[in-house]
């Protein structure tokens, strides 16, 4: 329970709400049976070469790194003796590569938009270069048209509300 105050204290939600999502879709279903204090590094590596067989590397990592986490902070609270997950050796993640639209293809999705009540939206999204939860985080009083200059003050996140039984 402490840990999870912990994360309320020092994560966004949508951070926690993924935590929830790799513990639940990932570590519990491979790990679950485990008592933490019987936890080896065999049985990470086993989980990271399962994962590996169904997801991208990076996602592995990713797991990996939240398991990483919560052990640190299973040790740091005397829980466990030492930390399972940081022997795992784990695959490399590949580059990806991100694609820009073409000039052509904003064209195109402008045209699509074009007096949509969210074509202010497109036309920031593809013109500045903010993300999502930024550009959804504007207000009016955040845009001066005669200088040309937007202020980002705030941003906006979508999580789910959590039941009181910490379940979702």
């Amino acid at each position: 329970m402490a840990g999870r105050e912990r994360a309320r204290r020092l994560h966004q939600p949508t951070t926690i709400a993924r935590y929830r999502q790799v513990v639940d879709g990932h570590l519990t279903p491979h790990l679950g049976r485990i008592k933490l204090d019987k936890l080896t590094p065999r049985d990470v590596q086993r989980m990271v070469a399962q994962l590996r067989d169904k997801m991208a590397a990076a996602s592995v990592v990713k797991v990996h790194g939240v398991l990483r986490v919560a052990l640190a902070d299973a040790l740091r609270l005397d829980l466990v003796e030492r930390n399972a997950a940081k022997a795992a050796k784990l695959p490399r993640p590949g580059r990806s590569e991100r694609r820009a639209l073409t000039p052509a293809e904003a064209r195109k999705l402008l045209a699509e938009v074009s007096g949509d009540r969210l074509e202010a939206f497109f036309v920031l999204a593809l013109t500045t270069g903010l993300r999502r939860g930024e550009l959804l985080g504007l207000r009016w009083i955040d845009v001066r048209t005669d200088e040309k200059v937007l202020f980002v003050r705030q941003t906006l996140q979508r999580a789910l509300p959590v039941a009181l039984s910490g379940r979702r």
